[in-house]
């Protein structure tokens, strides 16, 4: 049995103390601090020393001592190789009572007491995060030749997990809205999922049916002959299985077979209606009245189908008031003697006689004309002018 003096074991151990302890420097609010990772004899009393704390009082308890541990320098102080303080109390009269606290007491009692909720959460999570950064750096010098949880592990873990907290829920529509917000649905029993396909299968082969029966009421037409459109279906009613899923199309060759060519519609071509002429009869002068022999007898006035003259209509205004002056000269020889007169003095009146109406242009004197040129600009100041005062 071999015998090794711890001397020389000491020393070729020296370079594996501290392994896995970390340490990284901050400025919180003006101090520069030096915070490292904890060792598991810490980790032990923290839990200790909240273990009969509840609510808030244990966080902090629990925040103050992963602080007042991992604190290794403060503004320049080394406390790594300080494990306990002595602390001189004052008693009035006489030497001062020493007493020796543990380094961790003094900096939690003397230091962290008097800091902000903020600043120890911010310590805490630095500590919290040298976790983290120690396991990483301890995992990179080591290939692992299994994992310690493959995807599939942690996902059942997690399902048993979840299946475990589902049942401390009592509430049925707290289970079903939270398993919604997440995109799944409560669990069916394989009664319940079986009832539900045998339903779907049922709702399709329906449908299936339905689409045959109406392929063979439908009734092949012969080529060539004029087909009749066919009579509008009534609109279907939906079933109360809306739900289910549809039906199975069918095959391309059933329904290249089952077809209607568009253009074996009949269609009634359009057929041109004549137009309809109508006379209108021209209203006759009184059995007293008859025209001249000179004045030539209006043809009758027909009108078109669309209203507008046509070819034996009287085209202007001016040949009807001629034929009813004529008409008029004839049954009154006076009022014919006068307009025979009026024309005849209006034949014979010369040019000369007619007076003529011009307008001629005032007549000016240069000479005033020069002086109103030539008159020099008139200036002053406006009466209307009223100065500031």
């Amino acid at each position: 049995m071999a015998t090794l003096k711890a001397s020389k074991l000491r020393a070729s151990l020296e370079r594996a103390k501290k392994v896995g302890i970390i340490e990284e420097s901050i400025r919180l609010g003006d101090v520069d601090l030096v915070l490292r990772n904890l060792q598991p004899e810490e980790m032990e009393q923290i839990v200790a020393e909240a273990d009969d704390k509840e609510g808030v009082e244990y966080l902090h308890c629990f925040q103050m001592g992963h602080v007042c541990r991992g604190l290794v320098e403060i503004d320049g102080q080394d406390l790594r190789e300080v494990d306990f303080v002595e602390i001189e109390i004052d008693q009035g009269e006489g030497e001062p009572e020493i007493r020796i606290v543990e380094r961790y007491e003094f900096v939690r009692d003397e230091l962290l007491k008097t800091w902000g909720r903020e600043a120890i959460a911010v310590g805490f999570r630095k500590v919290s995060e040298l976790f983290l950064k120690a396991d990483f750096k301890m995992k990179s010098g080591v290939k692992f030749d299994y994992a310690e949880e493959t995807p599939e592990d942690r996902y059942r873990r997690l399902l048993d997990e979840a299946k475990e907290a589902e049942g401390q829920i009592q509430d049925d529509e707290l289970k079903n809205s939270i398993l919604s917000e997440h995109g799944y649905l409560p669990a069916t029993t394989p009664e319940e999922r079986e009832a539900i396909k045998r339903r779907a299968d049922e709702f399709a082969q329906e449908r299936v049916e339905q689409a045959r029966a109406r392929e063979a009421e439908a009734v092949p037409e012969p080529q060539g002959a004029p087909v009749a459109s066919p009579p509008a279906l009534p609109p279907q009613v939906p079933s109360p299985a809306s739900d289910a899923p549809q039906a199975v199309p069918q095959p391309p060759q059933d329904l290249m077979a089952n077809r209607r060519p568009l253009n074996r519609d009949a269609i009634d071509p359009p057929v041109p209606q004549q137009p309809v002429t109508r006379a209108v009869r021209p209203q006759r002068p009184p059995a007293s009245r008859s025209l001249p022999p000179n004045v030539p007898a209006q043809p009758p006035q027909v009108l078109s189908q669309e209203g507008q003259p046509g070819p034996g209509f009287v085209a202007t205004r001016r040949a009807q008031i001629q034929a009813e002056m004529l008409a008029m000269e004839e049954l009154d020889p006076e009022m014919a003697a006068e307009l025979e007169q009026a024309r005849t003095q209006a034949a014979s009146r010369s040019r000369d006689q007619i007076p003529e109406l011009a307008r001629r242009a005032p007549q000016m004197d240069p000479t005033e004309t020069v002086q109103i040129l030539d008159r020099k600009p008139q200036g002053g100041i406006n009466p209307r002018y009223n100065p500031p005062r």
